[in-house]
């Protein structure tokens, strides 16, 4: 059961619920506050924690305030983090976490227990950092704003008093800026290559995000490939740290796919197996949700409630992760942040244990220098027709777009949108303002 602590919802005494200029925080007046900071780039500075580390102590080190969870990895870290979030909250916990990039709202960034912030809360922790963000710039290099949010949410959960803070990393590990917010414990999701400046080898991408583990921390990992695993053992060995890993401490025993899921056994450090419904959509899901049970057991010291944890699962949701929105007049769409091969396989393989009778299109878009092509020949291998957009496709074209795939392939069929989160973001805010009913 969760436990109430009405309390860590109440605002610090110094906290003024304001906009800065003496009008009340609102949920909208918050959202264009920090909209208005997404322009802020770091420019040519390194990377690298130093920055945040800077805005933070600007602000009093608000993360030296709680007990801090990092998941870094290539796919996987948002639904991780979501999935250890409403199992932490679920085990009685107070939780804040911090993922990005958002969909429609930059607020579902900074979510506690699952949900958004009170104005009373966020609030004062925009003004905070909004009036420490000058003296930083000017001491330094340009603060950006993925540094602006997350030193917004730690100071808001310092504030609300959270038992555990749950950071997603941006890009990597040791070099990415949440590498200045202190975690004993490192939720590593699957390794793969996909930024250049990581590594050009799964070796030297996973000894960047690796790197990150303290002496004597604890390291969860996801499956991975061999070579990954590797540089995990030296890591571990070096940092004298404990290693839960995928298939050796934990993972799925068996599942059983559905139409809005899936039935799922798990198998945790110290615990027996669980039977549990999870309605998300993929093995790679399933994958997840043992990593995420293996962190709440070193989170918690303890195997939890198995009552517990099947209330949890069953309740959770990450929108944009193969997510499913139906419509009984058309065809359904399939909303999936797929940017890499690995994450395109996972798509495919998901689709695949779903089929439907009429055909597939997918919306395939993908951001900077990616080529699109190698992605979309995994996507058309796996039966799909590939339309090509512009990452950055909204409004009125993608509207189109939209339009165009669904009266193609006709109720019986299929529209999935992929390859850019911010594509997705878009379409499912056109999907879900209509009269689609989100399942």
């Amino acid at each position: 059961m969760r436990l109430e602590r009405t309390d860590a919802l109440d605002p610090p005494a110094t906290a003024i619920p304001t906009d800065g200029g003496g009008r009340t925080w609102t949920p909208d007046a918050i959202e264009r506050a920090l909209a208005d900071l997404t322009h802020r780039r770091r420019g040519g500075g390194s990377r690298g924690p130093h920055r945040l580390a800077a805005l933070l102590g600007a602000i009093g080190d608000p993360q030296r305030r709680t007990d801090a969870v990092r998941v870094v990895g290539t796919d996987g870290k948002t639904s991780v983090t979501r999935l250890l979030g409403g199992l932490l909250t679920a085990s009685g916990r107070r939780v804040g976490a911090t993922t990005s990039p958002h969909l429609e709202r930059v607020d579902e960034r900074i979510r506690l227990d699952g949900a958004a912030l009170p104005p009373t809360l966020l609030g004062p922790a925009v003004d905070a950092v909004r009036a420490a963000l000058p003296q930083v710039d000017a001491a330094g290099e340009p603060v950006s704003f993925f540094e602006v949010i997350t030193a917004t949410a730690v100071q808001s959960f310092a504030d609300a008093r959270v038992d555990h803070l749950l950071v997603e990393a941006g890009i990597g590990g040791a070099g990415d800026a949440t590498a200045a917010i202190p975690a004993d414990v490192v939720v590593l999701t699957r390794v793969g290559l996909d930024h250049p400046e990581l590594g050009s080898t799964l070796a030297e991408v996973t000894w960047e995000k690796a790197s990150v583990l303290p002496v004597g921390g604890t390291l969860v990992s996801g499956p991975q490939a061999p070579p990954v695993d590797e540089v995990l053992a030296e890591v571990v060995a070096e940092r004298e740290a404990r290693w839960l890993r995928a298939g050796v401490d934990h993972g799925v025993v068996d599942r059983e796919p559905g139409d809005d899921g899936q039935q799922v056994t798990v198998r945790g450090p110290g615990g027996p197996d669980v039977d549990v419904w999870l309605p998300l959509w993929g093995a790679h899901q399933a994958d997840n949700a043992a990593t995420a049970l293996a962190a709440l057991a070193v989170v918690l010291g303890q195997w939890p409630n198995p009552d517990e944890l099947r209330a949890a699962l069953a309740d959770v949701a990450v929108p944009g992760r193969t997510e499913r929105i139906a419509d009984a007049a058309g065809p359904e769409v399939v909303l999936d942040g797929a940017h890499d091969a690995p994450a395109v396989d996972a798509l495919v393989a998901a689709l695949a244990e779903r089929p439907v009778a009429g055909p597939t299109v997918v919306l395939l878009g993908t951001t900077g220098e990616r080529d699109p092509g190698p992605l979309a020949a995994q996507l058309t291998a796996g039966g799909a027709q590939v339309r090509s957009v512009a990452a950055t496709c909204a409004g009125r074209q993608l509207a189109h777009e939209l339009a165009a795939a669904r009266s193609h392939v006709g109720p019986a069929g299929r529209v999935v949108v992929t390859g850019s989160l911010y594509l997705v973001g878009a379409a499912r805010s056109q999907v879900t303002s209509g009269q689609l009913a989100v399942r």
